[in-house]
Parts: C-alpha cells; structure tokens; sequence
C-alpha cells in the first residue's frame, strides 16, 4: 500500500479548486472524477467536464508511482468534514481503494483506473500574454453579468478577449459581454503588444475568475500567462513550486465591431450623475410593478429629479424618484429594470448615464473607474 500525508490546509483548497473542473452531471463516471498521480516526489491533479480542464502539481514527500481517480465531490465533501492537521491518504491498488485517514477518522472509497481517464488537450501555436490574478479577475467580474443566457448564436454566451493599442499608444487587453441588448466593457493596460481575439465560454470565465481571485494574498499577485490558440485557451500560474493550468475550449464565431458609433456612442448630448445605491433602490421599487409590464422602466426629468415610471399596466402603475446631478434635458426614454439594476451592482459610489436621443443606446459609467463602460438599447414601446 502506497501513502503519503499532506496538511489539510494545503489539500484540501487544492482539491476544491480541481473539483469545480469536473462534470457535475456527466452520464461518464469518470468525468465525474479528480485524476491524482504521484510521482518522483509529485504530485499531479486534473479534471474536466470536456469543456474546461484543469492541472495542478505541487510537490510531496512520496515514494514511487501510482495514480488512480476518484469522485471529485465525494472526495471534497470528506475533506470538508476532516478536523485541522495532517491528513493521511493510502491506496491500495488490489482493491482499488483509496483510504482518507484524519486522526482516528477513516474513510474509504471505491476508485476508477487511472488509465480510463481522459487526456487533457494541448495549445499549439498560441499566442501570450501576462496579466496579474488580480486584473484577470477583475476583468471578467466587472462584464460576465452581460453575457446571454440562452442563445441559438454561441459567441453572446461568452465573454470576448481583444487586444487594441488606444489613441494614446497604450496597449489594452478588453473583457466584454454582451446579450445584445446590454453590453459591458472592461479594459486593462499590458506591457504586451501581442495581438489577441477570443471569446470563451461564460462558466468557463467564471471558474478561471474564480481560482485567479484565490490565489491573490496580501501578500503575493501572481502573474498568469495567457495562451491563446485558436480552439483553446490556457492560463498558467505558478506559485513556489506549485503550478496551476487552466485552460477552456474557445467559442467560434465573430463578435460584433461593437466600436461602431451606433453602437457605443462615443459622446452624449446630456447626461445625469446621481448615487448608485439610491438608484438601485428605487429600480427595486419600480420591478414591483415592472413585472407586469415586461420589466420596462420609462426614465425622464420631473422638476430637477429622475423620474422613473412603469407606465400603465395591468396592475397599475407606479412611479419612484431619484435625486442627481442634471447637465442638459434627457429624453424621455424606456429601458429594461435588469439591466440598470445589472449595472448598479458593478458600479459602486455613484455612476453617470449619458444620453442622446430616444433611439440611441445610454452609457452608463464609473467615474471612479473609467475603464469600465456599459450600454443599454432603447426599448420600442
């Protein structure tokens, strides 16, 4: 029987971040499973759902070869439920059984080989680029809520990766969502000047977000390099001896030039500046009713103040006030609850909503943080 112990401090993250890689529902059991190897004083972690895949080493004090697979949930949940300290694991390869000892607490579980697991996919010819865990992400935090649901067009359920030097010769990386009537923009300065098109699956982004945010401390923000090919996508980081590698398969299709002044405006004619959190507040208030009027909400000037309205319905009508700061009239223009709201919870402190006419799409900005922008489309009622 072959054994090793490892903190449950360092395992048991370790395992977590794995297991978000591995099929939830797969008809495949074996997708369902975290791959582990041992060797020469190794240690190897994989899973994937055939979508995503990811690939941890990190050193332990082990002798020999083994490897086997098991059920990535089970084996998290056991962790979860072990005390602080060392946590024993042994496998036995005549039963196929790894044994999970935590002071006189034993658990033990039926395994699959190693051999039927499935091998992870190689970039070939990508291109690279480096980016902090931190910006990473940021990045796709401030956009992913953009992004459509359900789409019979694939490249809106994604969020896009570009690369583009601006007017005054930086070098940008864009993060950007869309569900065609919403959109959000996210950029970032890089040193590089590779040049980059890409859009991943929206899970996918979220599970990278997630492990980049992880492994940023008080004291360390990692850089992850990025590897774009043309079907996949991988991002590496390392930490001390410990790598991890993600990597997700990449939507095909073009996205939209969504620079298009009809599109993203690149000025407004009038705009507003007032508090974000009383103005979510009071979109809540509208939604009550906004329910039944397909979510629309009508938004115009009353006597200095943002007036939002439902506009009749069925149930009634309602209306909700807001304080801000006016620059010119805006006009009378409808727009989706959701999406403001959407809006409202990226942007904190307060936000500017820029205005050309009834037909124009709004911009909605940070002015604490100007690499980020949204718009919304009118809606036609």
């Amino acid at each position: 029987m072959m054994q090793f112990r490892l903190p449950l401090s360092v395992l048991s993250p370790l395992c977590d971040t794995v297991m978000r890689f591995a099929s939830k529902n797969s008809t495949l059991p074996i997708l369902q499973n975290m791959y582990r190897d041992i060797t020469d004083g190794v240690m190897t972690l994989k899973a994937t759902d055939m979508e995503k895949y990811c690939l941890i080493t990190t050193p332990v004090v082990a002798q020999g070869t083994w490897s086997w697979t098991v059920n990535a949930k089970l084996l998290v949940d056991i962790l979860h439920a072990c005390a602080d300290g060392d946590i024993g694991i042994a496998y036995n390869a005549d039963t196929e059984t790894l044994i999970i000892s935590s002071g006189k607490d034993t658990f033990s579980i039926k395994t699959l080989p190693a051999s039927d697991y499935v091998a992870l996919p190689t970039l070939t010819e990508a291109q690279h680029i480096n980016i902090s865990c931190s910006s990473l992400a940021r990045g796709i935090n401030k956009v992913w809520f953009a992004c459509i649901e359900k789409s019979y067009t694939p490249i809106y359920g994604g969020i896009y990766l570009w690369t583009k030097t601006d007017d005054q010769g930086t070098n940008r990386l864009y993060f950007v969502g869309t569900d065609t009537q919403l959109l959000a923009e996210y950029s970032l300065t890089l040193d590089s000047t590779t040049s980059i098109k890409v859009s991943i699956p929206k899970s996918s982004a979220l599970d990278i977000a997630h492990v980049a945010a992880w492994l940023v401390s008080d004291d360390i923000d990692p850089l992850s390099t990025l590897h774009v090919g043309s079907n996949l996508l991988g991002r590496e980081t390392s930490i001390g001896q410990t790598t991890i590698y993600i990597s997700t398969i990449t939507i095909q299709g073009n996205f939209p030039d969504y620079h298009n002044p009809k599109i993203m405006p690149p000025t407004y004619r009038s705009s507003l500046l007032l508090e974000t959190a009383l103005f979510e507040k009071q979109l809540r208030k509208i939604d009550i009713l906004a329910k039944d009027n397909k979510k629309h909400v009508f938004l115009s000037i009353d006597e200095g103040l943002l007036k939002l309205s439902t506009g009749k319905v069925d149930k009634g009508d309602s209306v909700a006030y807001v304080t801000c700061t006016q620059e010119w009239d805006i006009p009378h223009i409808c727009l989706f609850t959701k999406h403001l709201a959407d809006v409202c919870k990226i942007i904190n402190g307060r936000m500017i909503l820029g205005f050309n006419d009834e037909t124009t799409p709004v911009k909605m900005l940070d002015p604490a943080d100007p690499a980020f922008v949204a718009i919304a489309r009118p809606i036609k009622v």
